[in-house]
């Protein structure tokens, strides 16, 4: 935030910038060191140390990963974006040579910072689908996506972007994904290179960036609210269950918004109650400051000083 940039970015990007660094765990300045010694971007160098933690194999898998993603795509005439068809290239030597010579270099160079021992590909199975979008799902916490219901090849990535494959890429079977490149053009942001993400494995090696949250609709004609616990990993939804019982503060919230949706007849108050108020709402335009604006307007702008306390 010190930086003299010639021009400020925008606040929202910076923000994303600087919880995209805290998902990655520097907030922990020791641990940002590190990642800055592996000198790729903080994404791949997160990705390779949490994969270290795995097994040998599963770092070995990381650093051509990371290779991959640090340079031009080797097998951009290839059927698909998924990133396993280009990790078997990889060992099979198919693709763009002059490319895939570069992306070697790059893998050697990162084992070399890493001090890690190449590993040999017939002993490596950490090349399957289901592990490749796990490795890759730490490097990009923000783009586990999944697909929309209503679009086959159009998916909705934790960070709110809306992204799509081509539509006869085998990938667009798959619910979950970990998307690694991304292109936008003309408001439309486009699949380059994608990794398939079990929803078994999202639950469990991903549970701490799950999080509950209650949304809530006031049914105008049983006047009451109906609340649902959804469990999400930002804008990604896994699951929504109708609550019984959610948080009062959040029952209370919905409710009288709900009652100021419905307008002053939903209180339902009797004859008695609507001469009573008119009475004190004249004297109150009257001048007579002890008594307070009964009026539809002056009661439905207070609701939570005088109805909330007595809602529960």
């Amino acid at each position: 935030s010190s930086l003299p940039f010639p021009v400020l970015p925008p606040a929202a990007a910076l923000q994303q910038a600087y919880t995209l660094l805290q998902d990655l765990g520097c907030d922990d300045s020791a641990y940002a060191r590190k990642l800055l010694d592996l000198q790729v971007h903080p994404r791949l160098a997160h990705m390779i140390l949490k994969s270290a933690e795995i097994s040998a194999q599963a770092a070995e898998t990381a650093v051509k990963i990371a290779a991959i993603l640090s340079e031009k795509d080797f097998l951009r005439s290839a059927p698909s974006a998924d990133l396993s068809l280009r990790l078997e290239s990889f060992h099979k030597n198919h693709g763009d040579h002059a490319a895939l010579f570069r992306v070697r270099q790059t893998a050697d160079r990162i084992r070399s910072v890493m001090k890690l021992k190449k590993q040999d590909p017939a002993n490596d199975d950490f090349h399957t689908i289901l592990h490749a979008g796990q490795l890759l799902a730490y490097a990009c916490p923000d783009r586990i996506a999944r697909r929309r219901p209503q679009f086959q090849n159009q998916y909705i990535l934790a960070n709110g972007v809306v992204a799509e494959l081509n539509e006869n890429d085998p990938l667009t079977q798959s619910s979950f994904l970990v998307v690694g490149e991304t292109s936008t053009l003309n408001g439309k942001t486009r699949i380059h290179l994608a990794s398939p993400l079990t929803e078994d494995v999202l639950r469990k090696e991903f549970a701490h960036r799950i999080t509950e949250r209650f949304e809530t609709n006031w049914d105008a004609g049983s006047k009451c609210v109906r609340a649902q616990s959804v469990h999400a990993i930002g804008s990604l939804v896994l699951d929504r269950k109708n609550v019984a019982d959610p948080p009062e503060d959040v029952l209370l919230s919905a409710f009288l918004e709900g009652i100021r949706k419905s307008g002053f007849s939903a209180l339902g108050l009797s004859k008695n109650e609507l001469a009573f108020r008119q009475r004190v709402t004249f004297l109150h335009r009257q001048g007579l400051e002890e008594y307070p604006d009964f009026s539809e307007e002056g009661l439905m702008s207070t609701l939570e000083d005088w109805l909330a306390p007595y809602v529960t």
